[in-house]
């Protein structure tokens, strides 16, 4: 055992050396982490109203823009600005957040395919390594379930809620790879916590856009 001081009231406390490799921080009991926990936060700003709200820390962190609660997501989601489609050249209604996170926009999948198929050829393609493989290696589900339940059930990049996205696109949101699979030397490597990340439908096609997903590419943000 070690002799550790408490990081909320200061007293000296017997800790396991595997216990405390494991926590950043220590604490006497749960009354001083949960005390901890409630002095651990900072004053943010609605995204849709401005008004003031407390929040933790590690979310303050990791997510970009917090809201007073639905109501206020679902509006602020709502807003839109006139963009063009990449291939087509129709103008096009989306969210402003989308807009500054991706550099391209398409009417749809079909738009988005054809584009693809006279830019995203030869070495720019995302699979050019070895063609597309639907399958992501044993317990694919439970990996997928266990990183969207780590990241609370939104995208880790914008901070769409999982059930926002469903009203939107109708479906839920996906799980991206941040290092390839095809770069992975196991599916053990590939499927580690830390090399998953949540996204929502536009997000996960803006880091393939951005070069995320290509050889040497570096992950937006470092999940663990």
């Amino acid at each position: 055992m070690v002799e550790v001081d408490c990081d909320y009231c200061g007293s000296t406390v017997d800790r396991n050396p595997c216990e405390l490799r494991r926590n950043k921080r220590t604490y006497c009991n749960s009354e001083c982490m949960y005390a901890d926990r409630r002095e651990d936060r900072h004053e943010v700003g609605c995204a849709h109203c401005g008004e003031a709200l407390t929040r933790r820390t590690g979310r303050v962190k990791n997510q970009d823009n917090h809201y007073c609660g639905p109501e206020c997501q679902a509006a602020d989601l709502n807003q839109q600005i006139e963009v063009e489609c990449a291939e087509c050249g129709t103008t096009l209604q989306r969210q402003p957040h989308h807009v500054e996170r991706s550099e391209r926009h398409f009417c749809d999948i079909e738009c988005k395919g054809a584009w693809q198929s006279k830019h995203c050829i030869g070495e720019r393609a995302p699979y050019w390594t070895g063609g597309s493989d639907s399958y992501q290696g044993p317990r694919w589900r439970h990996h997928r379930a266990k990183t969207i339940e780590r990241d609370n059930h939104e995208c880790a990049l914008c901070g769409i809620s999982e059930s926002t996205h469903r009203q939107l696109f109708g479906k839920g949101l996906s799980v991206h790879h941040v290092t390839p699979r095809k770069e992975c030397e196991s599916w053990t490597e590939a499927n580690r916590p830390g090399n998953l990340l949540t996204v929502c439908m536009v997000c996960h096609g803006s880091v393939f856009d951005a070069g995320y997903y290509t050889p040497g590419g570096r992950p937006m943000r470092s999940t663990m």
